[in-house]
């Protein structure tokens, strides 16, 4: 008896590219997992510095203005709880190579800002390098569509970013 086997030449280049895209979803969430043990920890700014160096993070407001990341480690030097939840990802590779990706997540984040629950909401979108076969961040990019506090909701149309705002650059 003989065995036909249909071999798919694609097929180690199609899981070599799982791979990847795996790695870098781990990569991602590792990152924001290490943000929310920073400040569930008490640990302060000091490891959230840590946490992200090397990496340049671009943070914009809702009217779509940049905030620097000194106003943004103030601000989470004020949060006691935090809890990040990535959804929808998409990752994708650039000139359809394997050393370069973008990668786009919604996120959804309760935090905990002096004393009071707030929800923060919107887009990353990040660029990924690899080198020496594991993946770095290169740049980290958020834009907001929600912040408000938890009691209040978002209802309020000064609570979201305008329809205009919602571009994250890449």
């Amino acid at each position: 008896m003989t065995t036909e086997t249909n071999f798919d030449p694609d097929l180690d280049r199609r899981v070599e590219h799982l791979e990847h895209v795996e790695e870098i979803a781990t990569l991602k969430a590792n990152l924001m997992r290490r943000v929310d043990e920073s400040i569930n920890g008490g640990r302060g700014t000091d490891q959230l510095v840590d946490v992200l160096a090397g990496i340049a993070v671009e943070v914009s407001d809702l009217k779509g203005h940049s905030v620097p990341i000194s106003d943004l480690l103030t601000i989470a030097g004020a949060a006691t709880f935090s809890l990040c939840f990535l959804g929808s990802p998409s990752i994708r590779f650039v000139r359809g190579g394997v050393d370069e990706a973008v990668g786009e997540w919604v996120t959804w984040h309760p935090v905990t800002l002096a004393g009071e629950a707030w929800i923060v909401a919107g887009r990353f979108a990040d660029t990924f390098k690899r080198v020496d076969d594991r993946w770095w961040f290169n740049r980290m990019s958020f834009t907001p569509e929600i912040v408000a506090p938890w009691k209040e909701g978002w209802g309020d149309p000064r609570r979201h970013a305008p329809a205009a705002g919602l571009t994250a650059q890449a």
